[in-house]
C-alpha cells in the first residue's frame, strides 16, 4: 500500500511517498529523493528521540529555526508541521504507529 503526504507552498508544492520500499519525497517541479525504508526508519526514530537532530549529515537537524532532511545530496527545508507528518507517515507506514 503506498501512502501519500501533500504540502502546499506559496513557490512550489511538495510531496511524499512511502510504500514498502521506501519514501520519496519530491516538488511538483521534478525534484525527488529516495530513501530506502531502513534509512527512513532510521531518520524517523532518530527525530522522535531528538527533534533538533544530531548533524546536518543525514536525517532531520535544526538550523537557523528551521528543520532540514538531509538524505545524500538531497537537502530540503521542512516546517515543524512538515517534519513531523513526515515522521509519522514513516511511523505509520513502517511501524504502526
Amino acid at each position: 500500500m503506498k501512502e501519500r503526504l501533500d504540502f502546499e507552498r506559496d513557490q512550489d508544492d511538495v510531496f511524499a511517498t512511502a510504500d514498502k520500499t521506501g519514501v520519496v519525497i519530491g516538488t511538483h517541479h521534478g525534484w525527488t529523493v529516495a530513501i530506502s525504508r531502513e534509512q527512513a526508519i532510521d531518520y524517523a526514530t532518530a527525530y522522535a528521540r531528538n527533534p533538533a537532530g544530531a548533524h546536518a549529515n543525514s536525517g532531520f537537524f535544526v538550523e537557523n529555526g528551521k528543520i532540514i532532511l538531509t538524505h545524500g545530496s538531497g537537502k530540503i527545508t521542512l516546517s515543524a508541521q512538515e517534519a513531523d507528518a513526515l515522521a509519522a507517515l514513516i511511523g505509520a507506514t513502517y511501524l504502526d504507529r
